[in-house]
């Protein structure tokens, strides 16, 4: 990189624009003679004239004199104003050389300030790169007194272009190993987050289906407390016919059954079971006594009768209860219930129940006493006749009356 700067341009030569002036001033005053001349030529003339006749060649003479004096004078004031002419000219020049030489002084001093600032800012960067720019030859140091000089050594200017360069090369690499840097961190980072993201994706997938067993938790729920709450509505039912049929069938036998009374005490119902339980054992007791010693009911197998209220197995015999209007099988008849003490259902089929109704239709719509002949857990198809879910267990019994009239 090298910088120059034009010389300083030395003032022109006025010397031709000075022999123009004096010139110009020398023929004016040459001029002014010769008018002057050619006047007291032309009054002396008249004189003579009037003093006294001449001859014509003299007159003729003076004439040519005349005529030569006047054309010389027309020769001369053409060659003023042609000099003058070209003074104005010359004065013209001079302006307009003065006024490029002003533009000319301005541009170089522009140079020169700019020059200085490019030197100024190669020192500084020269001073970061640890470069000494201002070393100087003795040629430099010679041209240091001159107003054309270089202040920076070439060599010098090499070494700040390719430590320039070298410090490019560097930040760009730099750039780059920072930009690929910060690039792999954003790439961890949407890793992670992604991670994250399918973390919480599966967390609330569980969370989801956490909740969707639970809504369908309580909605089970909520069905089998409605159907728990319809058996126990149906065992409060069944309970009541019952020790109404046992308070009428302890009248007819002249024994007292003392219904109990609802407790709010779990303890106390368990122990209100316990008693009806014993009664109904000794009401049928009085019933099997009613009925005739082992012999006589050996001779008479039709009245040997015993309720039974946990065993429902194929001979025992069993006490059945209508559910009520709203329980009802897939054809519209009534459920019928075998009454029990802490024991699975015991439904009775269709078949068996339009047994009963045919032997006794007044009884069988109150209760239905028979003997089981069948009993088995209930399948699919009883499911669906019977209108029960898969969550109830329950057995299907089939039975022969017991009682005739």
């Amino acid at each position: 990189m090298e910088i120059h700067v034009s010389r300083r341009p030395k003032q022109l030569p006025e010397i031709r624009l000075r022999d123009l002036e004096e010139g110009a001033a020398g023929n004016f005053q040459l001029l002014q003679i010769t008018r002057e001349r050619g006047d007291a030529s032309g009054a002396k003339a008249e004189g003579e004239q009037e003093e006294a006749p001449r001859s014509e060649e003299p007159d003729k003479r003076v004439n040519q004199d005349m005529e030569a004096v006047k054309s010389q004078m027309e020769e001369l004031e053409n060659e003023l104003s042609e000099k003058e002419r070209l003074w104005r000219k010359a004065n013209e020049g001079k302006a307009e050389l003065q006024l490029k030489l002003n533009e000319t002084i301005e541009r170089v001093n522009m140079e020169r300030a700019q020059r200085e600032k490019l030197q100024n800012a190669l020192i500084r960067i020269g001073s970061l790169l640890q470069i000494d720019l201002q070393r100087q030859t003795p040629q430099s140091s010679r041209l240091r007194k001159s107003e054309d000089r270089d202040i920076m050594d070439p060599k010098s200017l090499e070494n700040v272009i390719s430590s320039i360069g070298d410090l490019v090369e560097k930040s760009k690499s730099q750039r780059e190993s920072e930009t690929f840097k910060n690039f792999s961190e954003l790439q961890m980072n949407a890793q992670k987050s992604e991670a994250q993201i399918s973390k919480l994706e599966e967390e609330l997938e569980k969370k989801n289906k956490l909740f969707s067993g639970a809504m369908q938790n309580a909605a089970s729920l909520e069905i089998q407390n409605k159907k728990v709450g319809e058996e126990l509505q149906l065992e409060k039912s069944n309970r009541e016919k019952l020790l109404s049929f046992a308070s009428k069938l302890s009248a007819s036998l002249g024994m007292e059954v003392i219904k109990p009374l609802p407790s709010s005490s779990r303890a106390l119902r368990g122990s209100e079971d316990r008693d009806l339980e014993v009664k109904l054992d000794n009401m049928l007791q009085r019933i099997s006594e009613l009925m005739g010693k082992p012999e006589e009911r050996k001779e008479n197998p039709g009245q040997s009768i015993k309720i039974s209220l946990s065993s429902f197995e194929p001979g025992d015999v069993a006490l059945f209860m209508p559910c009520g209007k709203d329980r009802t099988d897939a054809y519209g008849n009534s459920l019928y219930v075998a009454f029990n003490v802490d024991c699975p259902r015991h439904f009775l089929h269709t078949s068996s129940l339009e047994e009963f109704f045919n032997k006794d239709k007044a009884r069988a719509e109150s209760y239905c006493l028979g003997r089981i002949t069948v009993c088995y857990e209930a399948t699919e198809d009883d499911f669906n006749e019977f209108g029960m879910t898969d969550e109830e267990t329950f057995h299907v019994c089939y039975a022969e009356p017991v009682l005739t009239e």
